[in-house]
């Protein structure tokens, strides 16, 4: 954390991070923390993967010692472990998704922070409560137009937060423009 704070101070390097779910041990909640001490050093784009398990890696070789489950054919894509259910997996892959649209677009900048600062201690429970959002209004695992998530997002607003709307829609105004 300290060698990522040195390189964003220097304001030269666009820094990705990557976070890799289903590492052995790591639980739902682990990765819960693990998110939000990585998004809090505030890269440009925090990447979310799943681990896979090739043939001949170590990981492999240990698949029993944790019980991993994972896809038959490359890329070899863990689907739950000891620590990790499957329902977990597909959580993370639902906030991979809006993570992906909301935050690593960076499209959403102004807006993303209003909310963040004001409502949610945890980052990682708001694009979790905005991937439950989008799956149960059937809007998930769809291609949508960036005007489409303006939408989106204001509607999740609305319906979830629902106050300083008002201060909320001039910052979705400023990403929009």
């Amino acid at each position: 954390a300290s060698n990522v704070r040195k390189l964003k101070e220097a304001g030269n390097i666009h820094l990705h991070l990557y976070l890799i779910a289903g590492l052995p041990g790591e639980s739902y909640s682990c990765f819960e923390k693990s998110f939000n001490d990585v998004f809090n050093l505030a890269p440009h784009m925090l990447q979310l993967g799943f681990l896979k398990l090739l043939k001949g890696s170590k990981i492999r070789n240990q698949a029993r010692q944790y019980q991993y489950r994972y896809t038959n054919r490359p890329p070899y894509e863990v689907l739950s472990n000891n620590v990790l259910s499957y329902g977990d997996i597909l959580k993370l892959k639902g906030i991979e998704d809006v993570l992906e649209k909301y935050y690593n677009s960076g499209a959403f900048e102004k807006s993303l922070a209003f909310i963040l600062k004001n409502y949610y201690a945890s980052p990682f429970k708001f694009f979790e409560q905005l991937a439950e959002y989008l799956e149960h209004r059937g809007l998930d695992r769809r291609s949508h137009s960036r005007k489409a998530l303006y939408d989106i997002l204001y509607e999740f607003y609305v319906q979830v937060i629902g106050e300083k709307l008002n201060i909320f829609t001039q910052y979705l105004k400023f990403d929009f423009l």
